[in-house]
């Protein structure tokens, strides 16, 4: 496994100690931080995959149109269920959680 060691001086080193927490260690922090900023650059990658997705296949972007204007189902408006509150935020929570992407026309 490779390591790196990575110097930090001055004010950046001032401002990183500032900002992680008091049980952490500068470099677990170093380490979260780095972490976090590949995970947002994944998932940005991610978002733009999908917008181009969605503009190459109209008929997905009419279904998820489409999905985004049904109802929730029963348990969600009830405030049953995993999730609870109003139908709005059940449909909100609901539409957050759906999975389903179909690569039609891929091999």
């Amino acid at each position: 496994m490779k390591a790196a060691t990575v110097k930090l001086e001055g004010k950046l080193i001032e401002d990183v100690e500032a900002a992680k927490p008091a049980d952490r260690s500068l470099s677990a922090h170093v380490r979260w931080v780095l972490q976090k900023d590949l995970e947002r650059r994944r998932e940005r990658d991610a978002s733009a995959a999908f917008r181009a997705f969605i503009d190459a296949y109209p008929e997905e972007r009419a279904w998820l149109s489409e999905w985004d204007a049904a109802a929730a189902p029963p348990a969600l408006r009830n405030g049953g269920g995993l999730m609870r509150g109003s139908s709005a935020s059940g449909r909100r929570a609901w539409r957050g959680r759906r999975r389903r992407v179909h690569l039609r026309g891929a091999s």
